[in-house]
């Protein structure tokens, strides 16, 4: 019984020292794309994109002064939601202003493909 005692003990000894082995081989955590930063950075790199896309001659100054116009809502609607709850998101509202950042870019790259506006439907 000894000895079955004493290697069960030796095979969780080893299944530990393999774990941490295993973890560093396990893959990435992988976020959506839009997640990787901040609600402010993916807003004014969606800005930028904007401006791009109207230098490039994509957009019309219409459009894009319409799409600047939602970027700045969702910037004032993130700063409002921020001071409303000490300087803070809840949760709730990060999820809702990052689902509609979301939506935004996926309008905004199906409208390249399309010719159409993002903000004209």
């Amino acid at each position: 019984m000894k000895t079955a005692i004493l290697a069960a003990l030796a095979a969780a000894g080893a299944a530990s020292v393999q774990a941490p082995a295993s973890a560093q081989n396990a893959p990435p955590v992988t976020h959506r794309p839009s997640a990787r930063n901040g609600l402010s950075e993916q807003l004014t790199q969606l800005s930028a994109r904007i401006d791009r896309r109207l230098a490039r001659g994509q957009i019309s100054r219409h459009d894009a002064d319409k799409t600047h116009r939602e970027i700045n809502d969702l910037q004032s609607e993130t700063s409002n939601d921020r001071l409303q709850n000490g300087g803070q998101l809840k949760e709730a509202d990060r999820f809702n202003l990052q689902e509609r950042i979301t939506q935004l870019k996926e309008e905004i790259d199906r409208d390249r493909t399309t010719g159409a506006s993002a903000t004209s439907r």
